[in-house]
Order: structure tokens, then sequence, then C-alpha cells
């Protein structure tokens, strides 16, 4: 629906990401292509996409990226972590705006019927990015990798 290309600024609310979203979620309707290059999913994949609020993939793919930690230092499985790393960052490289644009549309979707208070609101909570959150995520795994370190000491 036109209305959600409507709600993108809205939903992303930041001016410089504004401008780049719509064009690469256009870009990717107008060639009916999931395959967007993102240089931030790239480098810091589930980081990018936790910072970008999409909580359940960011944290779930982190979760994975942490139990293949483990399994190379608990069972010397250094390939098959080299191999998930790889794998997550280049996913999310290469479909991570094609992810972020399916999490806009399906959030503004919902909000669509919202009153306009209500959908600023939930634009919020959902949209956006998030440090707060993203440094959350990040001391967290600093604390899993401590643990382990400590637990092989």
């Amino acid at each position: 629906p036109k209305y959600i290309r409507k709600e993108y600024p809205a939903f992303i609310d930041d001016t410089d990401a504004i401008k780049y979203y719509e064009r690469k979620f256009q870009r990717m309707k107008d060639k009916n292509s999931s395959i967007s290059f993102n240089l931030w999913g790239l480098l810091f994949g589930e980081f990018w996409l936790i910072y970008r609020k999409m909580m359940l993939l960011g944290f779930s793919l982190l979760l994975v990226h942490i139990i293949a930690l483990c399994a190379a230092f608990y069972f010397e499985m250094e390939i098959l972590a080299a191999v998930v790393s790889l794998v997550l960052s280049i996913g999310c490289g290469f479909f991570g705006n094609s992810l972020y644009m399916n999490y806009a549309d399906k959030c503004i979707m919902k909000a669509s019927v919202m009153t306009y208070e209500e959908r600023q609101a939930y634009y919020k909570d959902n949209g956006g990015s998030s440090f707060r959150i993203l440094f959350g995520a990040i001391a967290s795994v600093i604390v899993v990798l401590f643990a382990l370190a400590v637990s092989l000491a």
C-alpha cells in the first residue's frame, strides 16, 4: 500500500537514514529483489539489527553467534565459529535492508489502525534506532565472553 511509503520517515526517524532507506527500499521494490547491500549490516551483523530495533531477529542471531563461540571455546570448533560469523555478516550485509524494509512495513501496517498519537508512540518504541539497546547488547556479550574466558582458566 502507498500509505506505507508515506510513513517511512516517521518510522525511520533519522534525516540521513530516511533518504538512504527510502532509496534502498524503492530500488528493491522496483527490482522485486531482497538483495541490497548494507555496509553496517555487513560489519556489525546482529548488532546492527539490534540498533535498528529488530530485536527478535537480532538477539536470535546473537544467541546463535554466542553458541558458535562456545563451541569454539569448549569443543575446539573454531572453523564452525568462523563460518557462522561469516554467514551472519554476509547475510546481514546483503539482506539487512530487506529485513529492515519488511520489519518497517509490518510495523507500519500494524500501526495503520492506531490513532495518530498511538502510532507516533508505537513508531518511537519500534522504529528508528537505539544506542541504549545496542550498548546493552554489547555489554551482555562482553559479560558472556568474560564468563567464557574465566571458565577456561
